[in-house]
């Protein structure tokens, strides 16, 4: 049963992921035809990387030194990914907006709203009373994005790439802080 229900998450984690990397649509000027042929995109990327190591793999033994290596790269990489996913916004959003002072103030708040984010998950996990007040604080920090772009811009497009934005930086920087902090057996 647990076996199963391995698989299924597997599954769905996979579909989501893959629906995320198609909401990459939503930042260009043709959402209806853009989000369709990124998710075809993505679909024929992954089903290719999968078919090469099923039919190229061979049994070895991973060394877990470079296991652990490779997954604490991978994280960095992420993490990187992730601050800079708002750097993308603006010049999407604002061209010629962006400068050095700007873009710093914009890699210092994803950092921030990361911070405020692990802090709510861990205050979760502790499952005491406090695991309320966490819920609290991701459900505020999940207004943010739309606070700080409405002092730019209220139309509909603007504050759905800010919420693609939000969602990239999340999952990119949990998914890296995930991948730098897990240990390896």
């Amino acid at each position: 049963m647990k076996q199963h229900l391995t698989t299924v998450f597997k599954t769905v984690g996979w579909i989501v992921l893959l629906f995320c990397f198609a909401s990459i649509g939503f930042a260009t000027g043709k959402a209806a035809v853009m989000i369709p042929a990124y998710l075809v995109f993505f679909l024929l990327i992954f089903g290719g990387v999968f078919l090469y190591v099923k039919n190229h793999q061979r049994r070895q033994e991973v060394n877990p030194a470079t296991k652990a290596l490779v997954n604490k790269i991978l994280g960095v990489f992420l993490i990187l990914v992730s601050l800079y996913a708002p750097i993308r916004m603006f010049i999407t959003l604002f061209p010629g907006f962006m400068t050095f002072g700007i873009g710093a103030l914009t890699v210092i708040g994803a950092a921030v709203l990361i911070a405020i984010g692990i802090v709510g998950v861990r205050l979760i996990n502790r499952s005491n009373a406090m695991g309320f007040l966490g819920y609290i604080l991701l459900i505020v920090l999940s207004v943010v994005p739309a606070i700080i772009i409405m002092q730019f811009d209220t139309s509909y497009s603007s504050l759905g790439i800010a919420y693609y934005t939000a969602l990239a930086l999340a999952v990119l920087s949990w998914w890296g802080i995930s991948l730098y902090s897990t240990r390896v057996e």
